[in-house]
């Protein structure tokens, strides 16, 4: 009886890391019509922007879809009902181990028109402490800085050594 308990501890901590080394992330949404009905059966479309690489999913009964194990990346999301119009959301990133959603309202019309939802989501990193910002020339005009460099405004961040001076 002590074996069996033994064995099962050791298979319980092996499975708790097999789990923890997935980098993949998901996509998920749901459909509805401007009515908040669901929409099943509508395809949803995920192209890679990286890569090219579309797959494509059809909305369960509840009008829910779902892309599991989707590789990091930008991706735009596309999806498509018949006797609705075309709906599209450019730009969305998928981090390691991320869990985007992307609702949709389809709008009744034609196939030939297009929604197009243009945003760039800021990164949310909910697992470290880390700050991360891109210094561009916007930036570094806008803060009243000796030199206007961007190194020495690096060197204001305490984890940057500066190499000495010579005077």
């Amino acid at each position: 009886m002590r074996l069996k308990g033994i064995l099962f501890l050791s298979a319980a901590l092996l499975a708790a890391n097999v789990f923890a080394q997935e980098f993949r992330g998901r996509i998920q949404g749901t459909v509805t019509d401007t009515s908040q009905a669901s929409i099943a059966g509508a395809t949803v479309i995920i192209v890679n922007a990286g890569t090219g690489v579309a797959t494509n999913r059809q909305t369960n009964e509840t009008g829910h879809y779902l892309f599991d194990l989707v590789e990091p990346g930008t991706y735009s999301v596309a999806i498509e009902f018949t006797g609705f119009s075309r709906f599209v959301q450019e730009n969305v990133l998928l981090q390691q181990r991320g869990d985007v959603t992307v609702n949709a309202t389809l709008k009744a019309g034609d196939l030939k028109e297009t929604v197009t939802v243009t945003a760039e989501a800021i990164a949310v990193q909910f697992n470290t402490g880390k700050l991360e910002t891109t210094v561009d020339s916007k930036l570094t005009g806008s803060i009243p800085q000796l030199y206007r460099t961007p190194f020495l405004l690096a060197q204001l961040d305490p984890s940057v050594i500066g190499l000495p001076t010579i005077e």
